[in-house]
């Protein structure tokens, strides 16, 4: 009885830890927007409003920096492959250096 109740205890809990990470999935990706200018960026970022956005980076702590400092937003996630847009070669939208893949970029809220 003690190994039933604690393995279905663990499947419950395994299905609660999915469903949230579910839901967290769908909110970042209703959320999501991809950006292609520092102009974009700015607009997105102004006041208070929280969103998650797909952005070329160049990798230099200068332009992570310029970010937050401008925006108080951050880089959330530098994609492992698999994860994210497909990487594509593009420009920093800060420096407009060479880019190999966008990040993700937040505020907290």
């Amino acid at each position: 009885p003690e190994a039933e109740f604690i393995a279905g205890f663990r499947r419950r809990l395994d299905t609660f830890q999915g469903e949230l990470l579910r839901i967290a999935r769908e909110r970042m990706h209703a959320r999501a927007v991809t950006l292609d200018t520092w102009e974009q960026f700015l607009a997105t970022f102004a006041g208070e409003q929280s969103t998650f956005a797909w952005c070329h980076w160049d990798g230099t702590p200068e332009s992570e920096a310029k970010i937050k400092e401008a925006t108080k937003a951050t880089i959330r996630c530098v994609p492992l492959p698999g994860q994210g847009p497909d990487p594509e070669p593009g420009a920093c939208i800060v420096s407009g250096r060479p880019s190999k893949q966008r990040v993700l970029i937040a505020k907290a809220y």
